[in-house]
């Protein structure tokens, strides 16, 4: 992401031939800058009409995961089943090829797995993608037994909330349990997801949240 910052033209008392523009250029975490003649590029007429300079600063700040929300949407509370949804909140605009390659955010199928007692998790069951999402933790063992569940599913994109939506579709394996557990959720982000400045999230960024999920 670019923020362009206005830099206001000189007095006109001053020469322009003689003035020098000053660019800073951000590279990686540091700020750089040069000095540019603006005789060698730009004509006096051009300077007295545009009468500014326009000077691109790209923003290096990581995006973050700064939500996660599982809701029940289908006919079993408290259980993994066709209607549920979870939403994936970022701070900034992501860049969605990094989430799935050629997604431009309209509503796609997914698979979404819910791993039993995955021993990378404490042994907690966890909600898996098939694309570049991440990892959600649920923080009990108690949402699937062996073998895992699937679900198939729709992914879209949120623009106004910077989100994104996964909804719960048909079982491709029905193996989901019922569990009135309250218990803390855990979103672990995939480390290849980039905002559009092509900055890779920053995974210690982790949203908890206590509550009864699905």
């Amino acid at each position: 992401m670019s923020v362009v910052l206005r830099v206001l033209a000189l007095s006109s008392g001053l020469s322009w031939r003689s003035a020098a523009v000053v660019f800073l250029v951000l590279l990686g975490y540091g700020m750089k800058a040069s000095v540019v003649d603006t005789a060698a590029v730009m004509s006096d007429s051009q300077i007295v009409s545009s009468n500014d300079v326009d000077v691109s600063i790209w923003d290096t700040t990581p995006p973050t995961v700064i939500s996660l929300f599982i809701t029940n949407g289908g006919s079993a509370k408290n259980s993994p089943d066709p209607g549920d949804a979870v939403a994936i909140g970022f701070s900034e605009p992501i860049d969605l090829s990094s989430i799935k390659a050629g997604w431009d955010g309209t509503a796609t199928p997914v698979t979404v797995t819910i791993g039993n007692d995955d021993v990378s998790y404490a042994g907690n069951d966890t909600v898996n993608f098939n694309v570049n999402l991440g990892v959600i933790d649920l923080g009990a063992a108690d949402y699937t037994g062996a073998p895992n569940t699937i679900l198939a599913g729709s992914m879209e994109w949120d623009d106004r909330r910077h989100r994104v939506e996964v909804t719960l579709g048909a079982y491709a394996r029905d193996n989901a349990v019922v569990t009135s557990a309250r218990v803390e959720r855990t979103f672990y982000p995939d480390s290849g997801i980039q905002d559009t400045g092509r900055v890779s999230i920053d995974t210690t960024a982790k949203p908890t949240k206590t509550d009864k999920h699905f």
